[in-house]
């Protein structure tokens, strides 16, 4: 079982806001059934803003980032419990931040591996260790602009994101879309075109940037293959190592 958890910017009650056409383009992406995990991350409009003000937040992401995600794991802890045997996750960008809360709270056995898409998770609120058995694979975009220039900024935390910023841990395997190295190997050896950017770099919506990393169909092949055990060992050391000379995985 996959258990996929979108975003910031999402609202499951409002059909112009669902996450269901990400989570189905990600059933496609891993070429596996994939349960969406729906959770109100907090909405860019007036009425977003005004939930975040009734909570006691100013902003509508700190609001998501300190209140809406922990509420969240909380109630995907319960998911992962009545499930059977132990279940593979997917998580972007704010998604990150509920699946490593909900490990927090779960002993060993209940998750086995993890694909974490441009994480939104600060450096450092990743306190605690994984537990046992877990692996992550973190996927990180260095040209991620909105990872860049607004993960804490918002966020009431002071620190760098782990998806454009990477993360060095035990548990933890990393790999650089946007590293030309890595993009050689990749295409060398597997036949791979890794991307974490729009190709045309003179036009960048930050937005899209932040996606491309699961728009972009070249990257597919590396995400099925990481969930289906390849332990990727010619592309993604332990985090705070690095196989390819010059690449970028695991600089924090």
């Amino acid at each position: 079982m996959i258990i996929g958890v979108h975003g910031f910017d999402y609202d499951p009650a409002d059909p112009a806001h669902s996450p269901n056409a990400t989570f189905a383009l990600w059933q496609q992406m891993v070429n596996q059934p994939v349960t969406g995990f729906p959770w109100y991350s907090g909405r860019l409009s007036l009425r977003g803003e005004e939930r975040a003000l009734a909570a006691g937040y100013p902003d509508q992401y700190e609001y998501s980032y300190r209140s809406l995600a922990p509420a969240a794991a909380a109630k995907l802890v319960e998911v992962i419990r009545v499930a059977r045997g132990p279940v593979d996750g997917i998580g972007h960008s704010l998604g990150t931040r509920v699946w490593l809360l909900a490990l927090a709270a779960l002993p060993a056995g209940y998750v086995r591996r993890l694909l974490f898409l441009n994480g939104a998770v600060l450096q450092n609120d990743v306190t605690l260790g994984l537990p046992a058995g877990v692996e992550v694979l973190n996927v990180q975009v260095r040209g991620d602009l909105v990872l860049r220039d607004l993960g804490d900024r918002f966020s009431g935390r002071t620190g760098a994101c782990i998806g454009q910023a990477g993360y060095t841990g035990s548990g933890w395997w990393q790999v650089t879309l946007d590293d030309a190295p890595t993009q050689a190997v990749a295409l060398d050896k597997r036949g791979w075109d890794l991307q974490g950017r729009p190709l045309d770099r003179l036009d960048l919506d930050p937005v899209d940037t932040h996606s491309f990393s699961y728009d972009w169909r070249g990257n597919w092949p590396l995400y099925r293959a990481w969930l289906a055990g390849d332990p990727l060992t010619d592309l993604a050391p332990p985090a705070g190592e690095t196989a390819i000379p010059g690449g970028a995985q695991g600089v924090v």
